[in-house]
């Protein structure tokens, strides 16, 4: 029986035990496989730029493209800086409310009888070296 589990990146296999991708991985399908997408577009803000080649050039165009895709590659940056500190805070707040919780069961241990250590003789060989 041949079995495979769902990869739940887009545009991903797995072949001879490996993963293999359609396309190449990028951070954008990275964004689009975490299901970032629109937070990304919501920190891009407006891609949409109209470039007039007998105003900008050619070389001004190109420019503008260029920005336009460093200003894309940042938001999913960012859109991935923001999940990692909300998983930072929520893992911070559970080890926050674990140590609260430990703190708060102490007492209870403390006021159980405390077993009293006896000792097994009273030869003490360090204190007869001594004297």
């Amino acid at each position: 029986m041949n079995y495979t589990k769902p990869i739940p990146l887009e545009g991903a296999h797995i072949a001879n035990g490996k993963i293999v991708f359609d396309q190449p991985f990028t951070l954008a399908s990275a964004v689009n496989s975490v299901g970032l997408r629109d937070l990304s577009d919501s920190i891009a803000g407006d891609t949409f730029v109209v470039c007039d080649l007998s105003t900008h050039g050619v070389q001004g165009c190109a420019d503008m493209r260029a920005s336009l895709q460093r200003q894309e590659l940042m938001a999913d940056a960012c859109a991935i800086g923001l999940m990692l500190l909300v998983a930072v805070l929520v893992g911070s707040l559970a080890v926050t409310f674990t140590h609260l919780l430990a703190r708060a069961i102490r007492p209870l241990r403390r006021e159980r009888a405390q077993p009293t250590l006896v000792p097994a003789n009273d030869h003490d060989p360090i204190s007869e070296m001594a004297a």
